[in-house]
């Protein structure tokens, strides 16, 4: 019987203030060991390695979101924040689901691990701002103070765009596009910013024929980027689309300003129902933050793809 907790574990091997931690290298190594006994025992009890082998999409991404904050909380000093998120581990002589359940767990949260650690904490900050704080269980007065930023990362042929959309976030795009004729699919995630920027930005990417996919939550004026896809997918595990009303430093623009004419074409252009569209920013105040449900984003024209249980084709 396993009777070590996870937790433990984490407590143990991740990177602290005491000198005794070890890297995060170590972890994902210690994680890699365990998520290892729990695949031999699961092989043993079913009389069948492929079960592990090919554990389907669902279990490609289980508990990757829990994962995911729990790590970066710690990556942020939010240890006390997150242990609700760095559950107990079942015992050896679990049932084969609850080893299968939790063999795909630890492998995605060494993937998380991995992703976070080749990241600068500018960029870790960013990721915890927008998709863990307010939400599982944290607190939503944990964020971290950093300055505005985006970040590009080519990836053989997919792009990366995270974080803010600031001045100069389209022509940035714009730059290394075309530096990067390659690229047929802009992976985005940010926590809104300039409008117009954004639609520049859309309108670029549509311009050049180019697909996005979301690669974290997408609110305020991110979701006018995305539209600017070609083909625009929402695929496991899931990030949100968020939506408010237009801003001027915190103050709502009157629903009858010329931005949401401008939006209201764009989203049109665009290929998006755009009342609709107007009508979800209008819903929520500036403070706030409304997300759809996939029947609302395909509803809205926002997604031409959303991976689903019955895998929308919106």
């Amino acid at each position: 019987m396993l009777s070590n907790f996870l937790g433990a574990v984490f407590f143990l091997t991740v990177i602290t203030n005491q000198a005794i931690a070890k890297s995060w290298n170590d972890s994902i190594e210690d994680v890699t060991e365990l998520a290892e006994r729990y695949r031999e025992e699961a092989d043993a009890k079913s009389g069948d390695e492929r079960l592990t082998k090919f554990l389907g999409t669902v279990h490609s991404v289980q508990d990757i979101e829990m994962h995911m904050c729990a790590i970066l909380g710690r990556r942020m000093g939010h240890t006390d924040a997150i242990h609700h998120l760095e559950p107990s581990q079942p015992s050896l002589d679990s049932d084969l689901r609850v080893l299968l359940d939790n063999y795909a767990s630890l492998l995605s949260w060494i993937r998380a691990a991995q992703r976070f650690g080749s990241m600068s904490q500018h960029q870790r900050a960013l990721h915890w701002n927008l998709e863990c704080v307010g939400e599982m269980g944290i607190a939503g007065t944990l964020g971290v103070r950093v300055p505005p930023a985006t970040f590009y990362k080519v990836d053989g042929d997919y792009i990366t765009v995270f974080g803010d959309i600031i001045p100069g976030y389209a022509d940035k795009l714009k730059e290394v596009l075309l530096k990067h004729p390659e690229v047929s699919t802009v992976w985005i995630g940010s926590g809104g910013g300039a409008v117009y920027e954004a639609m520049s930005a859309g309108q670029i990417i549509r311009g050049l024929n180019i697909s996005t996919q979301l690669v974290g939550d997408c609110v305020s004026a991110c979701p006018l980027v995305f539209l600017g896809g070609a083909r625009r997918s929402v695929m496991r595990p899931y990030p949100k689309f968020g939506f408010h009303q237009v801003s001027i430093a915190g103050v709502a623009v009157h629903m009858t300003d010329q931005v949401y004419a401008d939006i209201w074409h764009y989203v049109k252009q665009m290929g998006g129902n755009p009342n609709l569209f107007i009508a979800a920013m209008q819903n929520w105040e500036p403070n706030e933050l409304g997300y759809l449900t996939p029947d609302q984003v395909c509803e809205l024209g926002l997604a031409t793809w959303y991976q689903g249980a019955a895998s929308l084709v919106c």
